[in-house]
């Protein structure tokens, strides 16, 4: 037995009557290795094509969902891609008690104050426990709502839910579509669409529709600021969400009266 390579060839007893040339048997020998290099290696480039074609499926998932929650693939001016955008409707807005945050991650890179944008829906708007804005996800009731757009990358949307409590159901964040763009001088030059998909921070299901009937507001302004009562002022025996189940419970009873 003669070893070639990684197969093994047989040398046969049964020699021809005449010895083909060197230079015939080295070409037969390289055809039949590269042969076996194609068996060899059939599965697995077989595994590449499929390599490639799951490649190709999640290229396209990837953008449609950076399609719907509005990432902007085009931005090279904030930190830590992906980039998209986020409206603010609330105290988060320049010149409330909250607008420390967007001032933090703006100066750090991780967010940009873009202009103004209203919701191209109607969406109720109301103040809860303590003066708090809550947007309510029932479309078709309520107003366009008014509110400050900002693109915004991971870092700072990862702080946006911390701040709104995403994890503990305080608030949760979903896309919205905003018109009406009002966009600083600096930002027009930069071919924005007339209508964004952006992230905003929606009541949670767990008590949005008990809230949804108190007074309906186009904006949080310094008129409902005015009685808004920060989170250290607040008594601390009760938990984010406690303090929702009181403030409606205490409504409900006021509307009964």
């Amino acid at each position: 037995m003669v070893v070639v390579g990684p197969r093994p060839i047989v040398a046969s007893s049964a020699l021809p009557s005449k010895t083909k040339p060197l230079q015939q048997q080295s070409q037969e020998k390289h055809q039949h290795s590269d042969s076996c290099v194609a068996h060899e290696y059939s599965v697995d480039m077989r595994k590449f094509r499929t390599s490639n074609a799951v490649d190709r499926c999640l290229a396209t998932e990837l953008k449609e969902v950076k399609e719907c929650v509005g990432v902007n693939t085009n931005s090279t001016s904030l930190k830590c891609p992906p980039m998209t955008y986020a409206f603010v409707y609330g105290t988060l807005k320049k010149g409330f008690s909250n607008y420390w945050l967007m001032e933090d991650v703006c100066s750090k890179g991780h967010a940009r104050f873009l202009g103004f944008a209203r919701t191209k829906e109607m969406f109720p708007m109301v103040c809860g426990p303590y003066q708090v804005p809550f947007l309510i996800d029932i479309p078709s009731l309520g107003h366009h709502v008014r509110g400050e757009l900002y693109e915004v990358d991971r870092i700072a949307i990862e702080r946006l839910d911390e701040l709104e409590g995403v994890s503990k159901g305080n608030y949760v964040r979903r896309p919205i579509v905003l018109s009406a763009l009002q966009l600083q001088s600096s930002v027009e030059q930069e071919s924005l669409s007339s209508e964004i998909i952006a992230q905003a921070y929606f009541a949670a299901p767990s008590y949005a529709s008990k809230i949804a009937k108190a007074p309906h507001i186009e904006a949080f302004t310094e008129k409902e600021y005015a009685t808004y009562v920060r989170r250290k002022d607040r008594p601390q025996n009760r938990t984010f969400l406690q303090h929702i189940e009181h403030w409606i419970k205490t409504q409900e009873m006021a509307r009964k009266n």
